[in-house]
């Protein structure tokens, strides 16, 4: 449904302060007497609880009448041809309001040449609440007005009850995010609805699976972030869309932080890891409005432009879980393993404990050894002085005189003789 405005309204003036480095966006309140609003069976709000955190303090509704007959339409002008993310706002943080917001909002979208789409979104969620909420992408045209319109239904559903629903208009912001849509039209999350735990999750055992790591190349339009500050909400995202249990954030990265096509652009690299079962890499399909949910409810205010998987390395891991007697879900085997690699490990231990005391015994041996033969007198000490009987003869044979001629007469006494006692014969004069 086309819908071609005759207005020389530009909202170029009214809500685009498009200054260099500034990201171009558009604020439609329902509130702005300067935009091109029609509307059908709506009233301005009176109700305090949604009062209280309303987009510039008030809200449009129908009085939970004329199901089905009330609408409130919103046009604008592109300021400048290509794809804009449109979000929304609501109040409800109150829940005496946020009981009768509907859970399935319809919200037809006028947008490209001529084209048109319908779309439904939750606002009973206080996830959602007094915050911007991105509901998708779609291409808009210079010279061909798009529009945003409300409509209310009879099988709106809210916490209420049946027949106790309100439709409520707040304001919308569009961001332009680049020249072309990357994901064509991103639909809006459908809202959260409990569903069964599978049985094997329910008792912890999960099937043992691989570890996949994985870049994302990410494209933020916007205000700066930290993304360091928000890897847990990256984290959770990509484990709920893409089926991985326990999503690490390896690291995040800046890849450049230029203008592009106009808007403040930003692109990161986010390495991460995650295991599932299989060797199969989790299809990334859809991965922009699963992120944009995510960013939306850490209240960061940008817009995800694109979001690319490419997947780097596959490895094995361990069984995911162990019963409480610590046998793995593998059954017995994993058992033996555990006590053959832990006998082994003991015999190591007591061979390593043997081997050194071995060493320290026969080091404690060789020193005390060599102490004794460094300490010892010797077995039989020599007196030079006084020297044995036996020894006498040899020491007092030494001479420094000329030796004794072989041819000399002269006999050498015996022992006998040289111990006895020779009588000298005196003279007298």
């Amino acid at each position: 449904m086309g819908f071609m405005l005759a207005s020389v309204v530009s909202l170029v003036a009214l809500s685009l302060q498009a200054s260099r480095g500034a990201a171009q966006q558009i604020v439609l309140d329902d509130m702005d007497s300067a935009l091109q609003i029609s509307s059908v069976n709506t009233f301005e709000g009176s109700f305090e609880p949604c009062l209280s955190d309303a987009y510039n303090g008030q809200f449009h509704h129908d009085w939970n009448r004329n199901k089905g007959e009330a609408s409130f339409t919103i046009g604008f002008q592109p300021p400048r041809s290509g794809c804009y993310a449109i979000q929304e706002h609501h109040p409800g943080s109150d829940l005496n309001c946020r009981r009768y917001l509907p859970q399935n909002v319809s919200l037809t979208v006028d947008y490209c040449e001529g084209l048109s789409t319908t779309i439904y979104y939750d606002q009973s969620s206080p996830a959602t609440v007094g915050k911007w909420n991105t509901l998708g992408m779609w291409m808009f045209f210079e010279g061909w007005s798009g529009a945003l319109t409300m409509r209310n239904h009879a099988h709106e559903v809210c916490l209420a009850g049946p027949g106790q629903c309100f439709m409520v208009v707040d304001a919308f912001r569009l961001t332009r995010v680049g020249d072309t849509c990357a994901d064509a039209v991103a639909p809006a999350p459908a809202p959260v609805v409990a569903q069964a735990v599978p049985e094997a999750e329910a008792t912890g055992a999960t099937e043992a699976g691989l570890e996949h790591e994985g870049l994302l190349t990410l494209r933020l339009v916007g205000p700066t972030v930290d993304l360091q500050a928000s890897a847990g909400w990256i984290g959770d995202a990509l484990a709920m869309h893409l089926g991985m249990q326990q999503v690490s954030i390896l690291s995040i990265r800046a890849a450049s932080g230029r203008r592009l096509s106009g808007s403040d652009t930003s692109s990161f690299q986010v390495r991460f890891r995650g295991a599932r079962p299989g060797p199969e890499a989790p299809a990334a399909a859809g991965l922009v409005a699963a992120l944009q949910a995510a960013f939306d409810a850490a209240g960061l205010g940008v817009v995800v432009a694109s979001a690319e998987v490419d997947w780097v390395a596959v490895y094995p891991s361990a069984p995911a879980d162990a019963d409480a007697s610590g046998e793995s879900a593998a059954g017995n085997g994993g058992w033996w393993t555990f006590w053959s690699v832990l006998a082994l490990l003991t015999f190591a231990f007591l061979t390593l404990v043997m081997v050194s005391v071995a060493c320290a015994y026969r080091h404690k041996a060789v020193s005390s050894d060599a102490a004794v033969d460094a300490e010892a007198p010797p077995e039989k000490p020599v007196d030079v002085t006084n020297p044995p009987e036996s020894d006498k003869w040899d020491i007092t044979s030494v001479s420094t005189g000329p030796p004794e001629s072989e041819s000399s007469s002269i006999e050498r006494p015996s022992a006998a003789e040289a111990v006895e006692p020779v009588e000298v014969v005196g003279t007298h004069a």
